[in-house]
């Protein structure tokens, strides 16, 4: 998807990641919804509590990509590494950010599917 915005629309390396990163951020929502936390929660406000929840793992994510494409020499593979940084950097506290405060389980739910998939 960056590449895509590098090339295809001429975002930039900031613009460009910024949509790669809310695509990549959905994506990882619909994903988490369906097999990680088997959730059946209303999705728009679910969805909406996600994006909210995960902003300052957002922050890491783009401020880690930032540092690598203004601290490294220019090259084609730089913004992919921006990119692996970011999500790295980013991945602990959203996993547990989504956990706690997106995905958990209802207390009127009966414990046995209560938080599926949460350990």
């Amino acid at each position: 998807m960056l590449y895509l915005c590098l090339h295809g629309t001429g975002l930039g390396l900031y613009g460009g990641r910024l949509v790669s990163y809310l695509a990549a951020a959905s994506a990882t929502w619909y994903l988490n919804r369906r097999i990680t936390f088997a959730d059946r929660s209303p999705p728009g406000r679910q969805w909406a509590r996600f994006i909210a929840t995960n902003a300052l793992g957002a922050l890491v994510n783009y401020g880690s990509y930032s540092a690598v494409v203004t601290l490294l020499p220019a090259g084609t593979w730089v913004p992919l590494l921006g990119v692996a940084v970011g999500a790295l950097a980013g991945l602990g506290f959203n996993f547990t950010a989504s956990r706690r405060f997106v995905f958990k389980a209802d207390p009127a739910e009966p414990a046995s599917t209560a938080g599926r998939g949460q350990r």
